[in-house]
């Protein structure tokens, strides 16, 4: 509309929240959710299993973090998490996406995301549907769809930078990108559970055998590259029974150095 009270609206000032959010996608959901309608994998089944471990994981970090002011919303393959900027929020978003990556990737079901910040408003309108705008989001979903292409998560680096000594303990680096370490919570640093983690590794290589595309089998091969080489820093496992998984391609990673 032209005249000035219809565009008066403009003039009224809102207030935002400064939140730290992630965008997570669930790759290949598209076939899982094509098998699950044959009745030939059960993806509500693994899904629900994974969460309720990772709940698990949440309830037991409660006696040290408060999560509640986290907010976690699934539809079909995406997953947002927000949490407002206040102390010990950067950890508890670390926490879930790691608890997060960990126990879908035991069921199969590989995610790749972005964890950003910035400005955010949600709010319920007079007509009682939710009205969301968020920079922190569009920030989080252009990492995980333009950059980080392989199963992980970015993290932006004013994140890292504003991270405690504790909190950069959860984040590792490939080349100079951020990521979330989940494979810490699969491959115990004690090698007491070498047997599962080489299962598992037999798995993920026999969905590379079966992978649709070449795009599809490199996403696979980076998550053994990144398992091998967690399984190469941690010293009690028997480093020659996993080389056949490693790749020629030298993928960067390394510990975030802790001040």
């Amino acid at each position: 509309m032209a005249h000035e009270d219809w565009n008066s609206i403009d003039n009224s000032i809102n207030e935002f929240e400064n939140v730290y959010c992630a965008f997570i996608d669930i790759l290949g959901y598209k076939n899982k959710s094509h098998d699950f309608f044959q009745n030939e994998y059960n993806l509500f089944g693994r899904y629900e299993r994974a969460i309720q471990r990772v709940q698990s994981i949440k309830k037991i970090s409660e006696i040290f973090m408060d999560f509640s002011k986290m907010e976690v919303s699934f539809f079909s393959d995406s997953i947002i998490i927000t949490s407002p900027q206040i102390e010990g929020s950067i950890g508890n978003i670390l926490q879930y996406v790691r608890a997060l990556s960990a126990n879908l990737s035991l069921e199969g079901l590989f995610i790749r995301g972005g964890i950003s910040e910035g400005r955010h408003l949600k709010a319920i309108t007079k007509t009682g549907s939710t009205f969301l705008a968020s920079e922190a989001l569009q920030k989080a979903y252009q990492l995980e769809s333009e950059l980080a292409i392989n199963p992980r998560v970015l993290i932006e680096p004013s994140i890292v930078e504003k991270a405690n000594h504790v909190e950069k303990q959860l984040i590792i680096k490939e080349n100079s990108d951020f990521i979330v370490d989940f494979a810490s919570i699969i491959i115990i640093k004690n090698g007491e559970n070498e047997g599962d983690v080489f299962n598992e590794m037999i798995d993920i290589q026999n969905y590379m055998k079966v992978g649709e595309t070449d795009s599809i089998k490199s996403k696979y091969e980076w998550i053994l590259d990144y398992y091998y080489w967690i399984i190469s820093i941690s010293k009690n496992f028997n480093i020659d029974r996993f080389t056949k998984f490693k790749s020629v391609k030298e993928r960067g990673f390394k510990k975030l150095e802790v001040l």
